[in-house]
C-alpha cells in the first residue's frame, strides 16, 4: 500500500471523500444586453480578455450539459423560464494557454467555472472602485 499523509491528485482526494470540485464550462457575456452592476462596483465596461483582471466581476454564462452543472447553473440563477441568463461572478484568475487566454470563475466554495477565449476578444466586466485615500494619507504621501 501506498504510505504517506498527502494526495497526489484531485481524482484521488475525490475517491476518498474529500471535498469535490466542480468545475463548469463558462462563456463570458458579450451582448450589449447586460444587467445593472452590483452595488460598490463601477458600471461594467467592454474589456478585452486579454486585460481581465482577478477580482474583476465577469458576466458568465454557464454552458453545461452534465446533470450537476445544469442543477447548478440553476441554483446560481443562471437559468429562467427564458433561458439561459448571465451571472455576476468574481473571476479567480486569468492566464494564457498558447494564443488564447484561460479565465476561471469561482461560483462558490467548491465550484469553479473556465473557459478559453481568443485575447482580443471584448467582454463586459466590473472593476471594483479602488477606494480614495483619507485627505491626510493624500497630503503627507503616507501609505
Amino acid at each position: 500500500g501506498k504510505t504517506g499523509a498527502g494526495h497526489n491528485s484531485v481524482a484521488e482526494a475525490q475517491r476518498s471523500g474529500e471535498e469535490i470540485f466542480l468545475n463548469l464550462r463558462i462563456a463570458l457575456e458579450t451582448a450589449p444586453n447586460l444587467p445593472h452592476a452590483e452595488p460598490g462596483l463601477s458600471h461594467p465596461i467592454q474589456l478585452r480578455v486579454g486585460d481581465l483582471k482577478p477580482g474583476d466581476i465577469g458576466q458568465t454564462d454557464v454552458l453545461e450539459t452534465r446533470d450537476a452543472g445544469v442543477y447548478l447553473a440553476e441554483v446560481f440563477g443562471g437559468y429562467s423560464n427564458y433561458g439561459l441568463l448571465p451571472i455576476a461572478v468574481p473571476i479567480e484568475s486569468v492566464w494564457r494557454e498558447g494564443d488564447l487566454i484561460k479565465v476561471r470563475v469561482r461560483f462558490g466554495y467548491a465550484v469553479t467555472g473556465e473557459g478559453v477565449f481568443p485575447p482580443e476578444l471584448r467582454v463586459y466586466a466590473a472593476r471594483k472602485k479602488s477606494p480614495k485615500a483619507s485627505l491626510f494619507r493624500r497630503i503627507l504621501s503616507w501609505p
